[in-house]
């Protein structure tokens, strides 16, 4: 080939080139949809988002989505229990999202909720049920989250930790543990400054005079996280509904 036309030839390419460039610029991708990143979750489930760790948010009555309630997001870290013997991920056994009107009716764990707390589709993915608590008379509110992993939910004792460390180091937390209808119930109190430990989506706008009334069951399918957090002079309206409603839990595999 003569040089005349070698140069012929990179010429074109470039023309080429900066032809495809230009129309991958313009409006034609305008209106494509941005992918958004996964969320991050902690040890018991709880993702970034909203005051109470919500993420992925779904308008109410409306599903969170095909992932299960077991289900941690795809390329998630492996937890702590997560290993098999040979070192392999073992997954979270699948355990099917139930409806509102069927929670604690069926399934690994079981359970009798009060009346006045408002079952309805979790807001996150991670999350295996959900309450809304509200007065009925004031902007007062709180919400109780279960969550269930597995095996990959973390230990008791890490987590109970980081849940008391969501309200500072100055918080007191009470402690307690009781038998429930054959299994061990591990029991927190905390009141104080909230502040969810995930950097992303509102955790760093602490919020004032909040509580938490937390449990963790251990099941015969695995640990089972329930947390209520909101308006410390709420939930502290709740603490006998939510003792009558621990001491209701009951493995559904026994």
């Amino acid at each position: 080939m003569g040089y005349g036309r070698k140069l012929g030839l990179v010429a074109a390419l470039l023309i080429g080139a900066t032809t495809m460039t230009v129309a991958c610029d313009s409006d034609e991708f305008a209106d494509a949809p941005a992918v958004a990143a996964s969320a991050s979750t902690t040890d018991d489930g709880e993702a970034a988002g909203s005051d109470y760790g919500e993420a992925m948010p779904a308008q109410r009555g409306e599903s969170a989505g095909p992932i299960q309630g077991t289900e941690r997001p795809p390329n998630h870290p492996t937890l702590q229990g997560d290993q098999g013997e040979a070192g392999e991920s073992v997954p979270a056994p699948q355990v099917d999202r139930l409806e509102p009107s069927e929670y604690g009716e069926s399934g690994p764990i079981l359970w009798d909720a009060p009346a006045h707390w408002e079952a309805r589709r979790p807001s996150n993915e991670m999350r295996f049920a959900e309450y809304g608590v509200s007065d009925g008379d004031s902007a007062l509110s709180a919400e109780l989250t279960v969550f269930f992993f597995g095996a990959g939910g973390g230990g008791v004792e890490d987590n109970l930790q980081r849940w008391a460390g969501q309200f500072g180091g100055d918080a007191e937390p009470e402690r307690d543990e009781r038998e429930v209808n054959g299994m061990t119930v591990h029991l927190i109190d905390v009141a104080g400054t909230y502040q969810t430990d995930m950097p992303m989506a509102g955790g760093d706008q602490p919020q004032e005079e909040q509580r938490l009334l937390g449990a963790i069951a251990e099941a015969s399918a695995g640990l089972y996280f329930f947390r209520m957090v909101g308006d410390e002079e709420l939930v502290a309206e709740q603490v006998e509904a939510f003792d009558a409603f621990v001491n209701s839990l009951e493995d559904g595999l026994s």
